[in-house]
């Protein structure tokens, strides 16, 4: 349950040096670039630095990669293991040049013999609609009083075209559809040709020459067409094969070269905020804190040249910068880490509520679908529907969770698919005890918001706000507030007298409610802060406000009843399965039929009430749990790895927001 510690670095030092720190700093994972103005504080210096260019190895690794591209062949796969020795930009050019010479020539040809292909494919098309189908006369395309456009585009912006056809007085004539793509004619008046052009273009359609396309109608130039397009991909199958040839001949050294350039491309994805400044480089980033102890030996050992600026701890925290959050747990409390990030990442001065979200969450759902069997049910879909990769692992773990919780509820209750009479209770039957459900969900109720108002007390006390611990209403006076009027209506409903009278809970309940009232002036008074930047509500408005408060203690505790009003639901729910079955039971074959009432009534129960109670309990958690000391607001760690992030190509930069 810990939010790591971060530190602000920057690095400076010779290049080759500080490549070669970025290359330890890509094999731990553990540092997030960042523009070097967020964390050097010298402006001076600062406004002498040059910012670095982009990364001088992706035009490098794109050529490269046209090896493999040409070949049709997939990429090997990158190791970082043979990532020992650095490749100077220079040497990285000229190592591909010679390769991509060749490459370039073979592509270019390629690229040309495609382009020609599809304008004969086009004309045999063309000539195909006309002598072929009749759709289209020879004589109409040389109509004055319409244009006529005949062209290929994609499916994607053929269905885009069909959406803006109707907003023009256009005439769409299809003439294939295959591999993704249409060919298609446009008829539209002459008047309207401007109009109808932009619409073409803006979906990226590929019109041909219609004066072109009419000198292939003469007789006998389909067949020679045909052998044309056959030429073309012989020629273009001959290309690939050459490249395939080049690969198998050279495959060793340039699979070294290309893990070589690789690499370089991740460093400089490290460096990609860099600054220079002169033959230095200097580059900014966070780390946690235990990489940042690996780092200074790194150093030490390998790289005494560059020199490290680091800001740790509170100092990093008091410069009102935005620090990344990393959350670091043990599996079982990492799986509701989603759960959480569902409401929002904890920013970095907060706490983690992912341990008491997992051991809540999971008690809450329980509690409202306690069953044996109903649990079971949740505990096989949620293994199957990772299996089939149907479901997110994370969530199939809290779903398979959730269902041992319904099955451990399941024994308190004594509730096998619904009934009630198969098993003795280890505790309750929610239909036969439904007084003592509500008074118990009353109890979690009031447990549960005690303990946000004890986790917002020691977040307040960490970050040193002393007045807003002791006064404020999710503070120590709230929490003194909510036991004083809660505990007694709580005592009420079990039946027992409270051993304070109704007037000293009364005074105790109104001195409380003036301490939060004025908690502001006995800050200032008590506690002597400085006066607050801010401005302050009128007395009005904070009066309200603070009335409202006050009354969003009864509401919150009020909504944990539905932990005993979906316990009850669930029961009802399996009674009516129940009653369905015995009244199909009288129809002819009324065993089967009652056998299948039974299996869809539960799978019904499961699917729909399981779905309800998961809302349910997230919304215990995110309004009357999270409400009493989380904002969140966090903004992710985003190192940069080996393996590129699926959100973009580099890991680390896209994720080094400004502060």
């Amino acid at each position: 349950m810990s939010i790591v510690r971060m530190a602000g670095v920057t690095l400076v030092g010779p290049r080759n040096s500080v490549e070669n720190v970025s290359l330890h700093l890509l094999a731990t994972g553990h540092f997030q670039p960042v523009p070097l103005d967020l964390l050097m504080a010298d402006r001076a210096t600062l406004s002498r630095v040059r910012s670095g260019r982009d990364n001088p190895y992706d035009e490098v690794l794109g050529q490269l990669r046209c090896v493999w591209d040409t070949a049709g062949e997939p990429l090997p796969q990158p190791d970082f293991g043979k990532a020992t020795e650095l490749l100077p930009l220079d040497e990285a050019r000229s190592g591909i040049r010679s390769t991509a010479e060749r490459l370039t020539l073979w592509e270019k040809r390629r690229i040309q013999l495609v382009e020609e292909m599809e304008e004969l494919q086009a004309a045999s098309l063309f000539v195909e609609s006309l002598s072929g189908t009749g759709a289209v006369s020879k004589g109409a395309l040389t109509a004055a009083t319409f244009d006529i456009f005949f062209g290929r585009i994609t499916e994607d912006n053929y269905a885009r075209l069909r959406e803006s056809a109707p907003l023009l007085p256009v005439v769409i004539v299809p003439v294939l559809r295959r591999e993704q793509r249409a060919w298609l004619f446009i008829f539209s008046p002459a008047s309207m040709r401007n109009q109808v052009t932009n619409m073409l273009d803006s979906v990226s359609m590929t019109r041909y020459d219609l004066a072109e396309l009419l000198a292939h109608t003469e007789e006998g130039r389909l067949e020679t067409i045909r052998r044309r397009i056959a030429n073309h991909e012989r020629a273009i199958a001959g290309l690939a094969r050459a490249a395939r040839e080049f690969l198998g001949r050279h495959r060793k050294e340039l699979d070294i070269f290309h893990n070589r350039v690789y690499c370089m491309q991740r460093i400089y994805d490290v460096c990609g905020r860099r600054g220079e400044l002169g033959d230095m480089y200097v580059v900014s980033g966070w780390l946690p804190d235990d990489a940042l102890r690996m780092l200074r030996l790194h150093l030490k050992e390998r790289a005494p040249d560059v020199i490290l600026l680091a800001g740790e701890g509170a100092g990093v925290e008091r410069s009102g910068r935005t620090i990344p959050t990393l959350l670091r747990n043990p599996p079982f409390v990492r799986w509701f880490q989603d759960i959480v990030a569902l409401y929002s990442l904890p920013s970095y001065r907060e706490m983690d509520p992912s341990l008491l979200v997992a051991l809540s969450f999971c008690f809450f759902f329980g509690f409202m679908f306690g069953d044996i069997g109903h649990g079971a049910m949740l505990i096989v879909a949620a293994i199957l529907l990772k299996m089939r990769g149907m479901m997110k692992p994370t969530f199939a773990n809290i779903l398979t969770l959730s269902g041992l919780s319904s099955c451990l509820f399941g024994l308190l209750y004594g509730s096998v698919f619904g009934s009630e009479d198969l098993l003795r209770p280890l505790w309750i039957s929610p239909m036969r005890d439904a007084d003592t459900l509500i008074v118990a969900a009353t109890a979690v109720g009031i447990v549960s918001l005690s303990v946000g108002i004890l986790v917002n007390i020691r977040v307040r006390y960490a970050r040193r706000e002393f007045g807003e611990m002791l006064f404020d209403g999710h503070g120590l006076a709230g929490l003194l507030l909510y036991w004083t009027a809660a505990l007694p209506a709580w005592a009420h409903l079990l039946g027992s007298p409270f051993p304070v009278s109704r007037s000293i809970l009364g005074w105790a309940i109104f001195a409380l409610f003036l301490v939060i009232l004025f908690g502001d002036a006995l800050s200032d008074l008590i506690v002597r802060r400085e006066a607050r930047k801010e401005r302050r509500e009128s007395a009005v408005v904070h009066t309200f406000s603070t009335l409202h408060h006050m009354l969003s203690f009864v509401s919150n505790t009020a909504s944990f009843m539905r932990l005993a009003a979906f316990a009850l639901n669930h029961a009802g729910l399996s009674m009516a399965v129940f009653m369905l079955g015995d009244m199909a039971h009288s129809l002819p074959g009324g065993a089967v039929a009652r056998a299948l009432v039974l299996i869809a009534g539960n799978v019904l129960i499961v699917a729909l009430e399981g779905l309800i109670v998961f809302i349910q309990t997230l919304r215990l958690e995110y309004y009357e749990f999270f409400g009493k000391f989380f904002s969140g607001g966090g903004r992710p760690f985003t190192p940069v790895t080996w393996v590129p992030s699926a959100r973009g190509k580099t890991a680390g930069t896209k994720g080094a927001d400004r502060s």
